[in-house]
């Protein structure tokens, strides 16, 4: 799934009124997961000045950069941290690593090649869903849409809960995006059709 729709389906999963003062860290938890690969992007791309086609084609799947990826991925490692910060009674901490797990869990089903190995570092095995988020390939265009739909009905769920001006306007923001993708995929398979 793309970055964003994770926030959107945190604040709606995770997200109850008793809570909602636990909106950043379900934010940031939707997010962390990615965050190493938008670093592994800007580092490839504005300090090595990498072409997109090594980028995404073969330094993406570089032992190296795939360990750290499937680190902040792992459910092994975010299950430990989250039982962790339960043991210490940090509901901040719990929360974000909560909403790391959910995270992982959203993206397994929709990784093709580009799968993660969430039961690292016990297994590098990686379950390479016939459905991709975003690859034509792998019924990009079906996952793409399903995405879209999930996350601004996620979206409309999580605005009845949140009062706070911040994630109001994070998920109108989200919301907008999302639209534009929706005509931006019109607007392909009209080109296709």
């Amino acid at each position: 799934m793309h970055t964003l729709g994770h926030i959107a389906i945190n604040l709606a999963i995770l997200g109850r009124k008793e809570n909602a003062k636990y909106a950043l860290p379900l934010v940031i938890g939707a997010v962390l997961p990615d965050i190493p690969i938008y670093l592994y992007y800007l580092y490839q791309k504005f300090v090595l000045k990498m072409p997109e086609i090594f980028i995404w084609g073969i330094g993406y799947y570089l032992p190296e950069w795939q360990t750290l990826f499937n680190t902040f991925h792992s459910f092994i490692i975010i299950f430990l941290l989250y039982f962790l910060a339960d043991e210490l009674k940090k509901e901040w901490f719990k929360t974000l690593f909560a909403g790391m797990i959910l995270h992982s869990m959203f993206d397994f089903p929709v990784h093709s090649e580009d799968a993660h190995a969430h039961f690292f570092p016990v297994s590098g095995w990686k379950f390479e869903s016939p459905v991709s988020y975003w690859n034509p390939e792998h019924y990009g265009i079906i996952g793409a849409g399903a995405e879209i739909v999930l996350v601004l009905a996620a979206s409309i769920f999580a605005l009845k809960t949140y009062a706070q001006k911040w994630v109001r306007y994070l998920l109108y923001g989200i919301n907008i995006l999302y639209l534009l993708g929706t005509a931006f995929l019109a607007l392909y398979l009209n080109e296709i059709i």
